[in-house]
């Protein structure tokens, strides 16, 4: 049986100053086939007696490092048809190293089918569109990676292996700027969508099976009674910056999510038992969430009732982009002389902690006003304020 070949030579530019192309050549049974690496190389780096770059010098190492992983893929290509028991030819195997042949399943071709089927879910309501662009982010990562670090456009999701998923966090983490958390999870995304052929037998293993990334757990930020009056008793004559104001502030008396609350109806605030109640299914996890107002956050949501957009649409209290809400929370932070890097989902985090768990109220109580399917989720908002921790060792000083 005869096996692959390859070697590496180099043809002249126009201009020698400009370099040598570098072109790769793979043979077998006689036949042969000649294609460009993309890249050039320095004339005085170039070995020709050993058809490869010198790489005792240190450039040429660089360039000895690549052409000598282009040889791998060619081989590990040619492992492959060999063991898929598939026609074993020159253009097969070029095939495999291209990523394309008959029976090709492109981990972005699975993406894309999966984002069509997502923005399907997410018109009828039933997916999130924050989810939906999450995955859409981690799609672009994905795509830049191949491009970058493979010279591809896609790959055979059936290729896929861990040192490919390494190389993706690795490339998510540095070339993405992007923090461990984001990482981690556009990776899950990632594993979702691979999760989707092993569901389909287009692929018999896992190749997330030894990867391990981690979520680090973030100390939340939130704002403090202190604060909350701060932004209350601002002075403004602005009519953004009041709206915006008024959603935050709501957002802080309920817990709500911005998208929640930019979505609560009129209709959806019912009098019960003597109190008023918001009674809505979460956006993002579709989980019922019920919450007793306040009587802070029933005084914003009157302010509203007359308001010609609101009547109209329905709302419960009008709410500007979200982009342009976060611009114009910074606003508010520093005419209110607060420090913190404000956003509006801070709000959130300050109804769980400063408005509820650091006033007694219990954990179980505060997870069914945020909507969450486990205590555990909120568990993470549920940091130990000093006034909590003050308040619960008063009862010690009579005995110390």
């Amino acid at each position: 049986m005869s096996y692959l070949n390859v070697y590496f030579f180099t043809r002249n530019t126009k201009s020698k100053k400009d370099g040598l192309h570098l072109y790769c050549r793979v043979a077998l049974k006689g036949k042969r086939k000649d294609f460009s690496i993309g890249k050039m190389i320095p004339p005085g780096l170039w070995d020709k007696q050993k058809g490869f770059p010198n790489k005792k010098l240190p450039e040429g190492k660089r360039y000895y490092d690549q052409l000598k992983t282009v040889e791998k893929e060619m081989f590990d290509a040619e492992l492959k048809c060999i063991k898929n028991g598939k026609t074993y030819s020159l253009e097969r195997i070029f095939d495999i190293y291209l990523g394309l042949d008959k029976h090709f399943h492109g981990i972005v071709e699975l993406f894309n089918k999966h984002q069509i089927q997502f923005k399907q879910l997410v018109k009828v309501n039933q997916r999130a569109h924050r989810s939906y662009i999450r995955y859409d982010m981690c799609k672009r990562h994905l795509s830049n990676y191949l491009k970058d670090a493979h010279n591809k456009t896609d790959i055979d999701v059936r290729f896929l292996d861990y040192p490919f998923i390494e190389g993706l966090d690795h490339y998510i983490r540095t070339k993405g700027e992007c923090s461990n958390n984001t990482t981690v999870k556009y990776i899950q995304s990632f594993k979702k969508i691979v999760r989707t052929a092993i569901q389909n037998r287009i692929i018999d293993r896992d190749p997330f099976i030894e990867y391990k990334g981690r979520i680090i757990t973030v100390e939340r930020e939130c704002l403090n009674d202190t604060e909350i009056d701060d932004i209350t008793t601002l002075n403004i004559d602005n009519e953004t910056l009041k709206i915006v104001r008024d959603g935050f502030l709501l957002a802080c008396y309920t817990g709500l999510a911005y998208a929640d609350l930019k979505a609560l109806k009129s209709s959806q605030i019912v009098f019960e038992n003597g109190d008023y109640w918001i009674n809505i299914l979460r956006q993002k996890s579709k989980v019922k969430a019920q919450i007793i107002l306040l009587p802070k956050a029933l005084e914003i949501i009157n302010k509203y009732k007359n308001n010609p957009a609101c009547i109209e649409s329905g709302k419960a209290i009008y709410m500007i982009s979200n982009q342009k809400t976060n611009k114009h929370l910074k606003t508010l932070a520093q005419l209110s002389g607060i420090t913190k890097n404000i956003t509006f989902h801070i709000a959130r985090h300050t109804f769980a902690t400063t408005i509820t768990l650091a006033k007694g109220v219990s954990i179980e109580v505060v997870s069914k006003m945020l909507g969450h399917k486990s205590i555990k989720q909120t568990q993470h908002y549920a940091r130990m304020v000093n006034t909590r921790v003050q308040d619960e060792m008063q009862a010690l000083k009579a005995f110390y």
